[in-house]
């Protein structure tokens, strides 16, 4: 019983954290609404993963190469979310609620290799969306 009530406890401290424009990351601690670790396979990595985002956290960190946003809650992507994650080369927002793509949202992220946008709501994406890309090998857009 005690484990519940600290997990409730918890998930609602970084949904709070989350909401009040708490950084991803504190210095690739734990400390931030988001998982920050380096990886072997990834680089740097944040992860953001099941957290009842509503919107994409804050000051992740530019150096990020993985970012994982699934299983959230998020609806739109504000122009220039990505514009400072020019080392970016993964990028998961599958199971989201995503209705739409503003244009040019993905223009800085030309290292990016892989782009998961399966299970939103997309209903159209906008035309150029992707033609920055240029190292991109995988997409995923299936709902």
């Amino acid at each position: 019983m005690a484990r519940i009530f600290w997990a409730l406890i918890l998930s609602a401290a970084m949904w709070v954290g989350a909401q009040a424009g708490v950084p991803a990351c504190d210095q690739w601690s734990i400390k931030g609404v988001c998982h920050c670790y380096i990886d072997g396979n990834h680089g740097r990595v944040v992860e953001c993963a099941s957290r009842s985002l509503s919107s994409v956290a804050e000051k992740i960190p530019a150096n990020t190469e993985l970012l994982i946003l699934h299983n959230n809650q998020l609806q739109a992507l504000p122009t220039g979310v990505f514009d400072q994650l020019v080392n970016l080369k993964e990028l998961w927002l599958y199971r989201n609620q995503l209705k739409s793509l503003p244009p040019r949202v993905f223009d800085s992220l030309t290292k990016l290799t892989w782009l998961n946008l399966e299970q939103n709501q997309l209903q159209s994406v906008p035309d150029g969306a992707f033609d920055r890309l240029t190292s991109l090998t995988r997409i995923w857009l299936s709902s």
